[in-house]
């Protein structure tokens, strides 16, 4: 077996780039972590956030409607597995999902992780990615249970993340590439 990744293990965090089972594989037992069947069942995690584009007005007609416009698109893909670095697909510039991120989306022993996570599913449903809610683990929901804000915006601030979390320059280039604006003789 191999592990990759981050994991909580006996009261403490683990980073593991790559663990040889000592017995091929077969029973399970581990040359680092030995058979603890708890960890040996931990999930992958695959994080994810979309920037997308429609006509419709999403704060006036709502995610739904925002999404069954003819011309809604999913402008750009970033996600990363586990501690993984982040990778970014660009779909507006012709980029083409990874087959590793299809397949995990599919996988239903893989985590999807979100923001908001009920967008992301429906825009990928939007593309033929029906992937069952049960899969999709939503940080907005875990931020209500903890009392924050659930705005990523508002939460960055909240747990004063400063550069790690969400940060204003992305919202003004959201704004630019993915709200519509109305017809001027300038645009």
């Amino acid at each position: 077996m191999h592990f990759c990744g981050r994991y909580f293990y006996l009261g403490k965090y683990v980073n593991v780039k790559q663990v040889q089972s000592t017995d091929g594989g077969n029973t399970g037992n581990n040359s680092y972590l030995g058979s603890n069947p708890i960890f040996l069942t931990m999930k992958q995690k695959l994080y994810i956030d979309i920037e997308t584009f429609s006509s419709v007005d999403i704060s006036t007609a709502g995610a739904y409607r925002y999404m069954e416009s003819i011309d809604f698109e999913i402008l750009m893909v970033a996600f990363a597995f586990n501690d993984e670095p982040i990778d970014c697909i660009d779909l507006a510039q012709g980029e083409q999902l990874p087959k590793r991120f299809i397949d995990a989306l599919y996988n239903p022993n893989i985590e999807k992780h979100a923001h908001n996570a009920n967008f992301e599913r429906n825009a990928f449903k939007a593309y033929g990615y029906d992937i069952p809610v049960e899969q999709w683990h939503c940080s907005a929901v875990k931020s209500a249970y903890c009392g924050l804000p659930l705005s990523l915006e508002m939460v960055s601030q909240a747990l004063k993340l400063e550069e790690k979390g969400k940060l204003s320059t992305g919202k003004a280039l959201i704004k630019y590439f993915s709200v519509p604006i109305k017809p001027t003789k300038i645009n």
